[in-house]
């Protein structure tokens, strides 16, 4: 059973896992078209910038939830969505 002194620990080989598939994605994404590859890469961009929130934050106890800012997420949607 996962304590919580021991889950910054844990979280630590989760984080790692999830870094590697965004650049797995990435580079699937990268060999598409803009056009082809619009939404994944808003969601991507989305999480990952949650997942950055959290490893900011950490996973001691106690922790605060993490919100992506508005003006973030217009900015994803500008560069990805629009431009």
């Amino acid at each position: 059973m996962i304590t919580e002194r021991t889950l910054p620990k844990v979280c630590q080989g989760l984080v790692e896992r999830a870094k590697a598939h965004f650049e797995k994605a990435d580079e699937i994404m990268k060999r598409n078209s803009r056009r082809v590859v619009r939404a994944p890469r808003i969601m991507s961009k989305y999480y990952r910038a949650i997942l950055d929130l959290l490893i900011a934050r950490g996973f001691a106890v106690p922790r605060e939830p993490v919100r992506v800012h508005k003006l973030a997420k217009i900015a994803i949607l500008l560069r990805y969505a629009i431009i």
